[in-house]
């Protein structure tokens, strides 16, 4: 599989090439079949039943694998599919786990009720701090190995079906063609927002891996092209504070899905509180969005924000 150097040039070009398709399609067609003509048993032309592949969804594999500069990529139906799919295919019961603590809330749900029943232990750290992952390492913690974990997942897809429509492989494959458009334009709005919110009085702090003052901003620096467009702050306040905030909010949406937590304790581990705010900035105009907050923070406190 050839690639490019670029990522947006990956995502255009690798896993679209019209001469796969004999009637060189520029885009991949939807293919709707659950299983294929074989011309002998047991040897099918490309793929035998749908969760073994299909070719719609081959075609975005092999672009999210040259994104990723990866040999292989698996597809799912959901992110929760995906986590309790590698779980099934390389976990047994009696194992240990070692996750960061700020993980996913579904995956934070799925281990306290769902692995807890097949007593696989989990130990959450800060994994800011390498140190404390290698202290909670126990004789029981399981490895993954990077060879072997394309076909043991493989494995486990074939045996589970936990596989994306061919509609939602289309889907992604197109919108994967203009991704590195529109991140740049989430990370330029998001730091728009993130200089607005650590210069406002009404703000405690401001928590976003682009600022100089995020403690692990040189490391992003690093190992990323951009900071993303996820914002974290925490407003001067309360919890009523917070909900006010909310309540006068215009041009945004209240949702779950980012951090899901049982207890007040889980949020204690985790770093969180009842002020802390978690924006996903959409790439729309990046003059708009301070504003968009300043006349929120002046109907709720009825002062001037910087």
């Amino acid at each position: 599989m050839s690639t490019w150097p670029h990522f947006g040039t990956n995502a255009i070009h690798v896993g679209q090439d019209p001469e796969q398709w004999n009637c060189k399609a520029i885009v991949p067609p939807i293919f709707t079949c659950t299983t294929y003509k074989q011309d002998e048993p047991g040897k099918p032309p490309m793929h035998d039943y749908i969760r073994d592949g299909n070719p719609t969804r081959t075609a975005l594999e092999k672009s999210l694998a040259a994104c990723e500069g990866a040999q292989y990529a698996h597809t799912f139906s959901s992110g929760m599919s995906a986590v309790s799919t590698v779980m099934q295919a390389l976990l047994k019961s009696g194992d240990h786990i070692v996750s960061v603590n700020d993980v996913y809330g579904g995956v934070n749900r799925f281990f306290r009720k769902i692995a807890s029943n097949f007593n696989i232990s989990v130990t959450l750290v800060d994994a800011t701090d390498t140190s404390n992952v290698l202290n909670a390492i126990k004789d029981n913690t399981k490895y993954i190995l990077v060879y072997s974990l394309y076909t043991l997942v493989f494995s486990c897809i074939l045996a589970v079906g936990a596989i994306p429509s061919p509609f939602d492989c289309y889907l992604a494959n197109r919108g994967l063609r203009t991704l590195h458009v529109r991140m740049r334009a989430h990370a330029e709005n998001a730091m728009t927002v993130a200089k607005y919110l650590e210069s406002s009085p009404l703000v405690e702090n401001t928590i976003y891996p682009g600022l100089p003052s995020h403690p692990q901003h040189e490391l992003a620096k690093k190992q990323a092209k951009g900071f993303g467009g996820m914002v974290s702050f925490r407003i001067k306040g309360d919890s009523s504070t917070a909900k006010a905030f909310f309540k006068h909010l215009k041009n945004g949406f209240i949702l779950e899905g980012l951090l899901l937590w049982k207890s007040n304790l889980d949020k204690h581990f985790a770093g969180l509180d009842d002020c802390m705010i978690c924006f996903s900035i959409i790439h729309g105009s990046n003059y708009s969005l301070p504003k968009m907050i300043c006349r929120t923070c002046k109907k709720r406190f009825h002062s001037s924000c910087l």
